[in-house]
């Protein structure tokens, strides 16, 4: 288990990293989730103490509905709580080009072009992470940040018309993450020890404006990415700027 916990949470203009236009929500059931296809809205960039339900004040946007299925909805999900390794890797290398693009760097991309050629073990990850990071004296850190939030924007990209169906506020898109993991499973008749092993994601709002995540049965490269997903899902879906501080993982 790990825990992430969210400070300082604003209403603010696009992310740097932004790479797909935000798209609205607003609250729904969880039981009847519906796709929302929304009409662009002008957003100035504001900055503002949130308490509460995040995105509480945001206008209100007109919207046509169409049905989604819980299972369509949770495979969504299932990428950014257990991407598999391949999309990670992508993931990597987008971030690493967009970064070097920005950089204007000349060198190449330290990344196997070929995923054939690369070993799908964490430790690989980590080894073309921290390579990266002393090439352009990016911290890990950063770097995760920057994964999670490329990650999240190959979804958005794939599915963002689906993902927008969830609605409320932050906490309430994190905590739904248990139930679709759960309608995306390959084998719906899991045993009881399964489940136990299932990954799970708890968000409480304990505290005014303080978000504390949980992520329960992570995999060994979840704290490479999940902070970002976090991030990117609070612009892109809630018009929203979290700070997210990562605790040490847990046994």
């Amino acid at each position: 288990m790990f825990c992430t916990k969210l400070k300082e949470l604003k209403i603010s203009g696009e992310c740097p990293f932004s790479s797909s236009s935000s798209s609205g929500a607003q609250n729904n059931e969880l039981g009847d989730f519906e796709e929302r296809s929304t009409d662009a809205a002008d957003l100035m960039p504001i900055s503002k103490d949130v308490h509460g339900k995040i995105g509480e004040d945001l206008p209100k946007q007109k919207t046509s509905r169409a049905k989604v299925n819980l299972h369509t909805l949770g495979q969504s999900i299932r990428k950014l709580a257990c991407p598999e390794f391949q999309r990670l890797h992508t993931a990597l290398q987008r971030m690493m080009r967009l970064s070097d693009q920005t950089r204007d760097s000349q060198s190449p991309i330290i990344c196997c072009t070929d995923y054939q050629s690369c070993s799908d073990e964490p430790e690989h990850l980590v080894e073309m992470m921290n390579m990266y990071s002393t090439k352009t004296a990016i911290q890990m850190e950063a770097l995760k940040v920057a994964l999670g939030e490329e990650l999240f924007n190959m979804c958005y990209e794939e599915d963002g018309h689906i993902l927008g169906v969830v609605g409320g506020a932050l906490h309430d898109f994190l905590n739904s993450f248990n139930v679709l993991l759960k309608q995306s499973s390959s084998t719906p008749n899991l045993d009881r020890k399964d489940c136990v092993n299932e990954p799970s994601v708890l968000c409480l709002d304990k505290d005014a404006g303080l978000l504390t995540v949980y992520f329960f049965n992570p995999r060994p490269t979840t704290e490479l990415f999940f902070p970002g997903v976090i991030k990117a899902a609070a612009r892109l879906l809630y018009h929203t700027s979290v700070e997210v501080l990562m605790d040490p993982p847990r046994c």
